[in-house]
């Protein structure tokens, strides 16, 4: 949740509706029938910013005909967060789409990636580096790098007698 206090920190304010994947802070479990079960820390967190919330199913995008609806969804969104960009690498089909939902938001909708790579390793992320080139493009015109140095929060949580 840090990084997202910060986010909105630059940007001046809060987004109307964040949608997230089942990010690991947000969400203890998804259910069988799709509800989450959220953190405490999400929900106080989201009371105190106001903003509204949608989660998605990475891994459902193109079943039983749902990617025009997913590709609506996109077009509401103020603001699309990948977060950990590169944690798995993407089959072609999924870097594919990935480019076509970048290339909708660009110029029009606000990107946030989080992710640990370093931009040269970003070709091993989309696995041709033709495609990663047009990526680039289109995230850096108008952008803004944030980095933060130092380890990650996990990690200091993780060696960090309780």
């Amino acid at each position: 949740m840090e990084g997202l206090k910060r986010i909105f920190h630059h940007m001046g304010g809060v987004p109307k509706t964040i949608r997230f994947d089942n990010l690991s802070a947000a969400v203890k479990k998804v259910l069988p029938n799709g509800e989450r079960q959220l953190t405490e820390e999400f929900q106080n967190f989201v009371l105190h910013y106001g903003f509204e919330y949608e989660f998605c199913n990475p891994n459902s995008g193109n079943e039983k005909g749902t990617l025009n609806k997913l590709f609506k969804q996109i077009e509401k969104l103020d603001l699309l967060i990948l977060d950990e960009l590169g944690y798995i690498p993407l089959h072609k089909q999924g870097a594919e789409l990935l480019f076509q939902i970048i290339s909708m938001c660009y110029e029009t909708k606000s990107i946030i990636i989080t992710t640990n790579l370093q931009f040269g390793q970003w070709n091993h992320v989309f696995g041709n580096p033709i495609l990663t080139e047009a990526v680039f493009a289109r995230l850096i015109h108008h952008s803004h790098l944030i980095v933060f140095n130092g380890d990650s929060h996990r990690y200091k949580e993780s060696v960090t007698p309780n």
